[in-house]
């Protein structure tokens, strides 16, 4: 253990804090003087690229004392990707720090799940930097390279899910006696979708014939993140002369890549012809099951097969649908109603 024998239980397990709430923490960091973090690097970064940041510690008037550390904790979702790791330069998501003066620092990734699950879910993935042998004077930096590429690395691989708001939290234990109290600030990014690739159009299941109702339109980019950087004109066609549809749609930024069509009509589908409708296609395999994305990089996913063309022509095709691993959503309510709010 880099810490003194008597401090090793509360540094590798986690003491419980005397602040609970994360507020009054801040103020007792604040009061201490733990100092403060920034981030230097693209502050809009695109999903599953590789980038290099540097998060930049200025100890406060408090310093660090020698086994004193700093955590900078990511949430739970990053296992995902790919975690930060110190022992290969060459590979993606390369870790490394450097005190001011020359004082020595050890860079440890260790198991989240098993030492910090309890006290920092959901941000239980933690790079942890700590001072074995000499303390940090107040005003001293501690530069923490997230993506290290000087040994031939790619970067750090972003994570494939769009977020306004991705963020470290930094925590820092400036007496050595294990307490890790937050800082004041926050470093954030925000990651974004890719480049369009596919619109998917969703209707409802509810629908009823010749009747008014809606679809949505939905930019994505080859991930599954709804993508605002689509530029045209989406236009609602049919083949049947009496289909009442909507005026064309012109996306814009402000659509945020979705929009939803209003005053659509169904109507009934007739006789079976080419082109209209044929019974029995698709039929969906039981299960779905999780399986390796085709694109390079991307996380695992959930497939589900289906057969086409099962009752027509000469010949029968599988086709393969994927969802993301969190593209599930159950909701349930007593039978007097409830009410759900999306973000």
């Amino acid at each position: 253990s880099v810490f003194a024998p008597d401090r090793a239980l509360a540094a590798r397990q986690g003491p419980a804090l005397p602040n609970r709430a994360e507020a009054a923490a801040v103020e007792r960091g604040k009061r201490l003087g733990i100092g403060s973090i920034r981030l230097e690097g693209r502050r809009s970064v695109e999903v599953l690229s590789c980038q290099t940041f540097r998060l930049v510690y200025t100890a406060g008037p408090a310093g660090i004392r020698v086994g004193g550390a700093l955590r900078l904790a990511m949430r739970h979702l990053q296992r995902q990707v790919a975690l930060p790791q110190t022992h290969d330069p060459t590979a993606a998501n390369y870790v490394t720090a450097r005190a001011d003066g020359g004082v020595p620092v050890l860079v440890e990734v260790p198991d989240g799940w098993q030492e910090f699950m309890p006290q920092y879910f959901a941000w239980q993935n933690i790079i942890q930097v700590t001072l074995p042998q000499q303390g940090l004077e107040p005003g001293r930096q501690i530069v923490v390279t997230l993506g290290d590429r000087s040994g031939g690395g790619p970067g750090l691989r972003i994570q494939p899910y769009d977020e306004t708001h991705y963020a470290w939290k930094c925590f820092a234990d400036v007496t050595g006696e294990g307490e890790y109290l937050p800082l004041a600030t926050q470093p954030a990014i925000e990651v974004i979708a890719a480049a369009p690739y596919r619109v998917q159009v969703v209707t409802p299941s509810d629908a009823v014939v010749g009747e008014p109702t809606w679809c949505i339109a939905r930019v994505e980019d080859r991930y599954g993140n709804p993508t605002p950087r689509l530029r045209g004109v989406a236009r609602l066609r049919c083949a049947e002369s009496a289909a009442r549809l909507p005026a064309p749609h012109e996306f814009s930024a402000q659509d945020g890549g979705v929009f939803r069509f209003q005053g659509i009509r169904f109507l009934r589908p007739g006789i079976e012809r080419p082109g209209t409708w044929h019974y029995g296609q698709p039929y969906i395999a039981w299960h779905a099951v999780e399986t390796s994305s085709s694109l390079e990089g991307a996380p695992n996913e959930l497939s589900l097969y289906a057969s086409e063309s099962y009752w027509t022509g000469s010949s029968s095709e599988v086709r393969r649908y994927t969802l993301r691993l969190d593209g599930f959503v159950s909701v349930s309510a007593p039978m007097i109603g409830g009410e759900l709010v999306t973000k």
